[in-house]
C-alpha cells in the first residue's frame, strides 16, 4: 500500500505545472526558494541582474512532488543557492532527489525574514 500510495503522488507531477526560471536559464547562479520567500528573494535578484550580474531566480510553489522539470532547472548552472528560512529542509530534499546538483544552502532561522542587503551580499560573493 505504501508503494501504491507513493506512486499516486508522483504522478499528481503530471497535473502541476512546470518550474518556470526567472531571467537566465543558463545564468552562472540559480537561486532556488519556496514559501514566503519570494519577495525579498526576487528583489535581490533584479537588482543584480539590473547590474549586469549572470543570476537567475526559480521560486518552487510545488515540493512533493517536485515539478517534471525540476531537473532541468538545476541544470546548467555553475552554482546554485537555496535561500531558506529555516534549517535548509529544502535544500536537502534536492540535494536527495538530485544527488548530483550541488546545492550551497543560505539559512536564516532567527524569526526575522531576508533582507534584500542580506542576500545580494551572499548572491555576489557566491559570483566572485
Amino acid at each position: 500500500m505504501t508503494e501504491l500510495r507513493e506512486e499516486k503522488i508522483n504522478r499528481v507531477a503530471n497535473d502541476i505545472p512546470l518550474q518556470e526560471i526567472y531571467g537566465d536559464k543558463n545564468a552562472d547562479l540559480l537561486v532556488v526558494s519556496w514559501g514566503g520567500t519570494f519577495g525579498t528573494v526576487r528583489t535581490a535578484v533584479e537588482g543584480l541582474m539590473e547590474e549586469g550580474k549572470s543570476i537567475a531566480h526559480a521560486h518552487f510553489d510545488y515540493i512533493m512532488p517536485l515539478p517534471r522539470n525540476t531537473e532541468e532547472v538545476l541544470q546548467g548552472h555553475k552554482k546554485i543557492v537555496v535561500c531558506e528560512i529555516n534549517r535548509g529542509q529544502f535544500a536537502k530534499y534536492l540535494r536527495m532527489n538530485f544527488p548530483e546538483y550541488k546545492c550551497e544552502q543560505f539559512n536564516k532561522v532567527m524569526g526575522l525574514p531576508f533582507t534584500i542587503g542580506e542576500l545580494e551580499a551572499k548572491f555576489n560573493d557566491l559570483l566572485k
